[in-house]
C-alpha cells in the first residue's frame, strides 16, 4: 500500500521496510565521483538499510538513461575545463573523444556492476501509465512524470534529492511517498 507524503530523512538512519525507486541523483551521489563530495548523507543511508530484507531497491530505464547521460555530461564539462574548450558543445567538442568512450564504458560498467546489482528494475509502464503521462502531465520534466507514474504503478517510495518532485507533490498529493534528505537542489 502506498504511503502519502513527504517524508525527511535523517542521516546516518536507516530506511523502514518497503520497496523504494533511487532517482538518478541518488545514484550519482553513490557512484560518480564528481557529485560523491556533495553527497549530503544519501550514501550512508542506502548502505544501512542494504542488509534489511524487507528493503528493497528499485531503479528503471528512465533513470537508467538519466544516470548515463549525466555521467557523459558531467566527464564533458570536465574535459572541457581540462583541455581549456572555449564555446564547448557536448556533441562535437566531446563524443568523439577517447574520454567519451572511456566514460561511456565506465558508465555502462557502473550500471551493471553496480546500480543493478543494488537494485531490481521495476515493471515497464503499461500503455495505460504512459498515456496518462502524455495526456495529464504533472511534471515539467517528462522523465520525471515517468518515473512518478512508475513509482504510482508499482507501488514505489521515491527516494530523490530534486526539488522538482517535491514541487508536485505539493500540488498533486495523490502522488506516492517522496523521501529526502537535506536541502534539495
Amino acid at each position: 500500500m502506498t504511503q502519502f507524503g513527504t517524508f525527511k530523512l535523517q542521516k546516518n538512519s536507516k530506511l523502514n521496510n518497503g520497496n523504494y525507486l533511487l532517482d538518478t541523483n541518488i545514484f550519482l551521489y553513490l557512484l560518480n565521483d564528481i557529485q560523491q563530495k556533495n553527497d549530503p548523507g544519501y550514501s550512508d543511508i542506502i548502505y544501512n538499510s542494504t542488509n534489511s530484507t524487507d528493503v528493497n531497491f528499485f531503479v528503471d530505464i528512465y533513470i537508467i538513461s538519466e544516470f548515463i547521460n549525466r555521467n557523459l555530461r558531467n566527464s564533458g564539462y570536465a574535459y572541457a575545463r581540462r583541455n581549456n574548450v572555449t564555446n564547448y558543445n557536448y556533441k562535437r567538442d566531446y563524443r568523439s573523444t577517447m574520454d567519451f568512450e572511456t566514460t561511456y564504458k565506465y558508465s555502462l560498467d557502473m550500471v551493471k556492476n553496480d546500480i543493478l546489482t543494488l537494485c531490481g528494475m521495476s515493471k515497464v509502464l503499461n500503455y495505460d501509465y504512459l498515456m496518462n503521462a502524455i495526456y495529464n502531465p504533472q511534471a515539467k520534466d517528462f522523465n520525471d512524470q515517468l518515473i512518478i507514474n512508475d513509482a504510482i504503478q508499482n507501488d514505489l517510495i521515491i527516494i530523490t534529492h530534486d526539488r522538482d518532485y517535491l514541487r508536485l507533490k505539493s500540488e498533486n498529493p495523490e502522488i506516492p511517498s517522496i523521501y529526502t534528505l537535506g536541502k534539495l537542489k
